[in-house]
């Protein structure tokens, strides 16, 4: 294998229930491509960055206040964190890629809609596919699978 990069992922983005594991598993057979199921490993330090949206033991919003600050005092700013991110994530990936003999990662985690923006800054090479899905579509499904009969469920 090359060496391993950011034009070696694929992420495939999509809201849940929209058939993000069905393609998934069928690009998962291509002979180029590793997939794991959803590692979510992008989310935490992109979410790092945002001063709501998530809850932690601590406090979110001192939190990005701190991170700002530290950025602030950085040369490169807030380049230096999507590169860092970039970096260790890269290293993540390929770490699970060097035990195959594939030449691809794909990483389907539908919930990255949340972070497209960020997700892109952080690797402007990588390869993009989007899932839509009629909303219609997607909520019959939700109550297919998690509702079924039991309507308080909805709340």
């Amino acid at each position: 294998m090359a060496a391993f990069s950011q034009k070696n992922l694929i992420f495939l983005i999509s809201q849940p229930r929209a058939g993000s594991t069905l393609t998934q598993r069928i690009l998962g057979t291509h002979r180029e491509i590793y997939t794991v199921s959803e590692p979510w490993i992008m989310l935490h330090p992109l979410y790092a960055l945002r001063g709501d949206g998530y809850q932690a033991e601590y406090s979110v919003q001192n939190s990005k206040k701190a991170l700002d600050s530290f950025l602030n005092l950085h040369p490169e700013g807030e380049d230096a964190y999507f590169q860092a991110v970039r970096q260790m994530s890269l290293n993540l990936y390929e770490g699970l890629l060097r035990g195959s003999d594939k030449n691809f990662f794909l990483d389907k985690t539908p919930r990255y809609y949340y972070i497209i923006p960020e997700l892109y800054r952080t690797f402007p090479d990588a390869k993009y596919i989007f899932l839509i899905r009629n909303p219609l579509a997607i909520l019959c499904s939700i109550f297919k699978t998690f509702v079924q009969e039991h309507w308080w469920k909805i709340q």
